[in-house]
């Protein structure tokens, strides 16, 4: 009679929590959006980007396709609409032909991306616009790194069979904390977090990974909005409960994503015993960057797509490093009989640096607070890709 009790109290349980989530569907994703258009900015106006951003079972997260969306970014709360396009690239916002094979595209993370600027300002929509006759495409996003950039290739290649002509990299100082402690590339191309152990995974477990990601992002996107708000409530009242001060959106905008030293990002040009890049240290894991990058090579080498590199300084090397810092010379060395183009759009920033002083050529080329730049710091970057590189061939 005990087993028979136990078992229609778990089926009892079992029915509430289906009900409660079907209930929960109902109202976020059929009934809400009757009397709310924008729902998201509505009730969470901290979780708009997750409208404009997506998990991915293979290249980890990316860009939804065919969007246009007001976002807000900065210190100062910069609002600014973003497009993309079917691909899920950053794109002008009148982009609506379906191509599949670029002459040029550009790769690498929020820079890339232009965090807090429409395409046109970003340096990849900049060149786009001197170079109408070439297809350009704009792969990047915020917080990718190599092993990032080598799932997203091989996907859109291998997979979507999109054609490429030449591949222009800009790896950032960030990727290689990113590698260290955040992402693992696994043997079949996919990228996962590391507090994941995913490689090992069945294609039947993979398959039915996508169909659920794909059904709920079509679907239930509101759910999903609500999910991530139900779980930073519960993540606040645990962290009351452990007595941990609440710290205000304003002031994580401040402290995290717009602290222009951000020593424990960029810092390890001129630090590498430092020690915020957990067991695998700054040394490793530049070396996986390394690894990483080099799979990207002979992909597109097997492909017939060209290579090239462009680094770009941080505040931080600006301030504290020589201007021929390691991050340069590690992508130098690399780009020897692999690169089409090694580009060192560093060395402009040190020039006006050497005339104007460090304050002004913060202010001048980076948003406030904030190691992004800002359209003069990208101005200067487009300027110096088409100074340095033939694109009449390409």
């Amino acid at each position: 009679m005990r087993t028979i009790s136990l078992i229609k109290f778990f089926k009892q349980i079992f029915f509430v929590s289906i009900s409660i989530l079907i209930f929960f569907i109902l109202i976020s994703d059929f009934i809400l959006p009757i009397f709310f258009k924008n729902i998201h900015s509505t009730f969470f106006p901290n979780k708009i980007e997750l409208d404009w951003r997506t998990d991915h079972t293979f290249y980890h997260h990316g860009i939804k396709p065919n969007k246009k969306i007001l976002l807000t970014w900065g210190y100062d709360q910069n609002k600014h609409i973003v497009c993309s396009n079917w691909l899920g690239f950053k794109s002008a916002c009148n982009e609506k032909e379906k191509n599949k094979r670029y002459n040029l595209a550009f790769l690498g993370d929020s820079f890339v991306e232009g965090i807090g600027l429409i395409y046109e300002d970003t340096f990849a929509g900049m060149i786009a616009k001197q170079k109408p006759k070439l297809k350009t495409a704009n792969l990047g996003v915020s917080s990718y790194s190599s092993s990032i950039y080598y799932s997203k290739l091989k996907y859109l290649i291998d997979k979507k069979k999109i054609k490429f002509d030449h591949i222009i990299i800009a790896p950032d100082l960030s990727d290689i904390q990113d590698e260290a402690l955040v992402y693992k590339l696994c043997d079949d191309g996919r990228t996962i977090s590391k507090k994941y152990n995913e490689c090992n995974k069945n294609e039947l477990s993979k398959k039915i990974q996508y169909k659920v990601h794909t059904f709920v992002n079509g679907y239930l996107p509101n759910s999903k909005i609500f999910y991530y708000k139900i779980k930073d409530v519960l993540r606040n009242l645990r962290d009351f409960l452990k007595g941990k001060p609440k710290v205000k959106i304003k002031e994580k905008l401040n402290t995290i994503q717009h602290n222009e030293n951000f020593e424990n990002r960029g810092g390890w040009t001129y630090n590498l015993e430092s020690n915020a890049y957990g067991k695998l240290g700054v040394k490793d894991a530049i070396q996986t960057t390394e690894v990483n990058m080099k799979k990207i090579y002979n992909l597109l080498n097997k492909n017939n797509i060209k290579l090239s590199i462009v680094v770009y300084p941080w505040p931080n090397q600006l301030k504290n490093d020589v201007e021929d810092h390691l991050h340069v010379k590690m992508w130098r060395e690399f780009c020897v009989k692999k690169c089409e183009y090694f580009i060192d759009a560093s060395a402009p920033f040190y020039r006006y640096m050497e005339k104007n002083g460090f304050n002004k050529t913060k202010n001048y080329f980076y948003m406030k607070n904030d190691v992004h730049f800002n359209i003069n710091g990208n101005k200067l970057i487009s300027d110096t890709i088409l100074k340095n590189i033939n694109l009449k061939n390409n």
